[in-house]
């Protein structure tokens, strides 16, 4: 039995605030990051599609500054459960998990916040040793 999936239309907005000083994440961590931006950004769409929206609002911004960057990935719909705490890990589904697993412990932090009616942020700030300048 040939049974097709459809899956639902994804709205991703991105934008993108960069400097002239640009910054290079460190080899080691290219992929965890990554990893952990993909969690976040699945994340967010399933919080969405659980809320009953069938065209999921996702929001993600790169921001570089002077001393960090910063990847926000917020969803318009959606909230954080109750008694969730993200730095002692209470009530952290699977995906969760394996972001603060993957997570660099010196120099990447994430913050959650928000949660209905406006959604929830996820805010992942990453700084040196994780960030290095171009010589």
């Amino acid at each position: 039995m040939d049974k097709k999936r459809t899956f639902p239309e994804v709205s991703i907005e991105v934008t993108m605030e960069t400097t002239e000083a640009s910054w290079s994440i460190q080899e080691r961590e290219a992929v965890p990051l990554a990893l952990v931006i993909n969690e976040l950004v699945i994340n967010a769409i399933k919080a969405c599609l659980r809320e009953g929206g069938d065209k999921p609002p996702v929001y993600l911004s790169l921001e570089e500054r002077e001393f960090d960057a910063v990847v926000e990935v917020r969803n318009a719909c959606g909230n954080l459960p109750e008694g969730f705490d993200f730095e002692t890990g209470k009530e952290l589904g699977t995906g969760l998990q394996l972001i603060k697993a993957l997570l660099p412990s010196d120099g990447a932090r994430l913050v959650f916040s928000g949660g209905e009616p406006a959604g929830v942020s996820a805010e992942l700030s990453i700084a040196p040793p994780v960030l290095t300048k171009p010589a």
